[in-house]
C-alpha cells in the first residue's frame, strides 16, 4: 500500500468531508465486506488515503478513522471474511433460521474474524469508537431485525420493556 504524502499537515477539510458522504454511502458493504467490493474498496482508498484531521485524544494529526476500515474490509474481503488462523472454514452462503412460532430470523456468525466498531460520524453515534478485528472461537447466533413486543411475548414470560 503507498504511503501517506505528508501525514504531518492536516489534509483539506473539503477532502475529508467528500471521504466521508462517500464512504456513508458504502458503509454496509465496509461492515459486512464481500470480495465483489474489492475495486470500490481500493478506489476509495487511493482517492483519500491522505484524508487526515486532528485527533483531540492523539493530540495530533491523524488518518481518518474510515480509512483504518476500509483497509480492513478490505484485507477480510480478500481473504474470504476469514481468521488468519489456523483454523480456516470456508464461507459459502449465510446460514439463517427462522423461528417457526415466532417468525424470527437468525443469521449464524461462524467462528473467525469480524470488523466492529464505528467511526465518528456513523448513525451509531457521535462517540467514536476503535474498529478493531474480532476473533470469535465459537459460532453465534445473532439475530437479524430487533425483537418486537409480539416476539418477545411469544418466547418469554417476562414483560418486555415498557420503552417504546
Amino acid at each position: 500500500m503507498p504511503e501517506r504524502s505528508n501525514p504531518a499537515i492536516a489534509s483539506d477539510p473539503s477532502l475529508v468531508a467528500r471521504a466521508r458522504k462517500e464512504f456513508e454511502i458504502f458503509r454496509p458493504l465496509v461492515e459486512s465486506p464481500l470480495v465483489q467490493a474489492t475495486p470500490l474498496f481500493e478506489a476509495w482508498l487511493e482517492a483519500y488515503r491522505d484524508a487526515t484531521e486532528f485527533d483531540k485524544e492523539l493530540g495530533a494529526v491523524a488518518p481518518i478513522p474510515e480509512i483504518a476500515a476500509v483497509e480492513i474490509a478490505l484485507k477480510t474481503a480478500n481473504s474470504g471474511g476469514e481468521s488468519s488462523s489456523p483454523t480456516k472454514r470456508s464461507r459459502t452462503t449465510d446460514v439463517r433460521w427462522t423461528g417457526p412460532r415466532t417468525g424470527y430470523e437468525m443469521v449464524l456468525l461462524p467462528k473467525g474474524t469480524s470488523v466492529l466498531g464505528c467511526t465518528e460520524g456513523q448513525s451509531c453515534g457521535a462517540v467514536p469508537r476503535p474498529v478493531a478485528e474480532v476473533i470469535r472461537t465459537t459460532d453465534l447466533w445473532v439475530g437479524v431485525y430487533e425483537l418486537t413486543k409480539a416476539q418477545h411475548k411469544a418466547m418469554s414470560t417476562a414483560t418486555p420493556s415498557r420503552h417504546r
